[in-house]
């Protein structure tokens, strides 16, 4: 959400410099399911915590999101016209133990 957060701030105000850092004291407590994300930019295809054992959902909520919500938050604030300028944020995931398999599992499942 702070990518989307900055993204709108950047649109509205062009002149302005944004740095982002985030911390939170457990993992995966900035959100308790994939619609949360819904409007961020981002579709949590990998999510370890949206995108559990049945990873079937996950295409369907990240066209959802591709085809709705961050389209309408461009077109909301005249994004279209810089989307050029907007640097994709890549979501990463940094894994270990039993977590490594799984996500290497989904990355699989989920390519388009």
């Amino acid at each position: 959400m702070s990518a989307t957060l900055a993204l709108r701030i950047k649109l509205l105000k062009p002149e302005t410099n944004i740095l982002i850092l985030e911390r939170l004291d457990q993992l995966a407590k900035g959100i308790s399911a994939a619609w949360n994300n819904a409007g961020t930019g981002h579709s949590a295809l990998c999510e370890l915590n949206c995108c559990l054992e049945d990873r079937s959902t996950a295409p369907s909520i990240m066209l959802q999101v591709l085809e709705k919500a961050f389209p309408e938050i461009l077109e909301s604030a005249d994004g279209a016209k810089k989307i050029k300028k907007f640097i994709p944020m890549y979501n990463t995931k940094i894994t270990s133990g039993l977590f490594q398999e799984y996500l290497k599992n989904t990355k699989e499942i989920l390519k388009l």
